[in-house]
């Protein structure tokens, strides 16, 4: 078991829900609110990564065989750097931009993603144009477990590689705070105020950060629509959601799609 507290390295400030794992494994976890960790580090190999990442801040990574000997000697602090960026300014002008709902339409609760902490998933999105994203919408069921008092959860945008998340598109993380009515249905929540301009494909995730009581929270979807990705563990390896992942549900090898709908503005 390892431990620790992760601060800005300016400020000294703590970093809350900093993503932590073994890079393209399933083992990984979140920072706590203020900024502490722990993690098993139950399997490795001598050539494994572990990374802390959060966004708007540089990624730190070390070979997990140097941080175990660090850690051993008493290093028990990491220090994020900030990234400097300069954020464009969108300019959406009324009479020339056009709104669109844009990724997955259809769901029904038989078809559904259980997204577990440690667990990120979404949908791949086509696109050649320049966009202002609006809003997300999505559902969620409960199945037959009892609803959650709330629950936290991250929302991302990457660019693709090979199909798949590659980088984060975003500046700064967007959190959507989850109330016990809000496990049953649709939800919409409000992107314009992060300014976010996206001029190419991207994928859109959500990752479960905290889950307060309750059971395992679904999303759904549908057989057919925009591809969906998901991974396990905070560092994990992406791949293309199908109901032959063990973590999918049955064993059809049918392609799933997750309910999801960005809407956008474009220049006409």
């Amino acid at each position: 078991m390892i431990k620790g507290d992760i601060l800005d390295k300016e400020s000294k400030k703590s970093i809350p829900y900093v993503s932590i794992g073994i890079i393209n494994t399933s083992q990984g976890t979140y920072a706590y609110t203020n900024g502490q960790f722990e993690m098993e580090l139950a399997e490795y190999k001598d050539a494994d990564s572990l990374r802390f990442s959060c966004i708007g801040y540089k990624p730190v990574t070390y070979s997990v065989i140097e941080f175990i000997e660090l850690y051993n000697t008493g290093l028990d602090t990491i220090f994020l750097i900030k990234k400097v960026t300069e954020l464009e300014e969108v300019v959406i002008e009324g009479t020339r931009t056009k709104p669109k709902k844009m990724g997955n339409k259809t769901s029904n609760k038989h078809i559904v993603f259980g997204y577990l902490k440690d667990m990120e998933g979404g949908i791949v999105i086509k696109n050649d144009k320049e966009l202002f994203l609006k809003s997300v919408s999505f559902r969620l069921t409960m199945s037959d477990g009892a609803a959650p008092d709330s629950a936290i959860y991250r929302f991302n945008i990457y660019s693709l590689k090979n199909n798949l998340p590659d980088n984060i598109i975003l500046k700064q993380p967007i959190y959507f705070h989850l109330k016990s009515d809000q496990f049953e249905g649709k939800n919409v929540f409000d992107l314009s105020k992060y300014n976010i301009n996206v001029n190419q494909n991207f994928a859109a995730t959500f990752e479960l950060i905290k889950q307060y009581g309750g059971g395992q929270i679904f999303f759904t979807g549908w057989i057919d629509g925009n591809p969906s990705v998901f991974r396990i563990g905070a560092q994990g390896k992406w791949v293309e959601a199908r109901s032959d992942k063990k973590d999918t549900g049955d064993n059809n090898g049918m392609k799933l799609h997750q309910y999801m709908v960005i809407e956008v503005l474009y220049e006409k």
